[in-house]
């Protein structure tokens, strides 16, 4: 048996937020599964595994959660224009709080409204809401100053999302920090590899 695992979204792969056969065959060969869960994915796993099922799991240790209320972006500014400016953000959905969404689902499943909040109440020790901060945001701005790293990786993503885009030679990909801003420089032709 391995020691643990952690999921998050899968949902580019199986078109729901959480591929249930991946989580249990996680259950069955490792002692601890983290899911870090948003809104959906709880929503999905209370829908599909049941409240009563859910909870066993979270409270026999085999599952941990971690909610996330909010997420990490980029922005964009001036897009499509020789100015377009980017930065990070954190952004957030009114009614994303793990206070609001736990018994607003349970209550939907449950169709009744006390007994939503009852069973919310049990869940709330066993999932870890966290937020990201500016802090965590403003702190990718440092991480995208390798540019040997960031050039690789861009190269690696679209050879591994678009293989038939033919990437040009040199390849060019620089990114160029502007006060808390990013500029990036490219010769990929993103319209051509959409097309692809």
């Amino acid at each position: 048996m391995f020691e643990a695992i952690c999921i998050k979204r899968q949902s580019d792969f199986t078109g729901t937020p959480i591929d249930l056969g991946f989580l249990a065959e996680a259950l069955l060969f490792y002692r601890r599964v983290h899911l870090v869960a948003s809104a959906d994915i709880f929503k999905f796993l209370v829908r599909t595994c049941g409240a009563d099922v859910l909870l066993e799991l979270l409270r026999s240790g085999m599952l941990e959660m971690t909610y996330l209320e909010n997420g990490l972006g980029i922005r964009t500014e001036n897009r499509g224009t020789p100015s377009e400016k980017h930065d990070f953000v954190t952004w957030d959905f009114p009614g994303f709080a793990c206070q609001k969404v736990l018994p607003e689902t349970l209550q939907e499943l449950t169709g009744k409204a006390g007994k939503g909040r009852r069973l919310a109440h049990q869940f709330l020790p066993f999932v870890k809401p966290v937020r990201f901060t500016e802090e965590d945001a403003t702190g990718g701005l440092a991480e995208i100053q390798d540019v040997g790293y960031v050039r690789r990786t861009v190269y690696l993503l679209m050879k591994h999302f678009v293989p038939e885009y033919k990437l040009p030679q040199p390849f060019i990909f620089d990114v160029e920090q502007d006060g808390k801003q990013f500029r990036i420089r490219t010769n990929i032709d993103f319209q051509m590899a959409k097309v692809s």
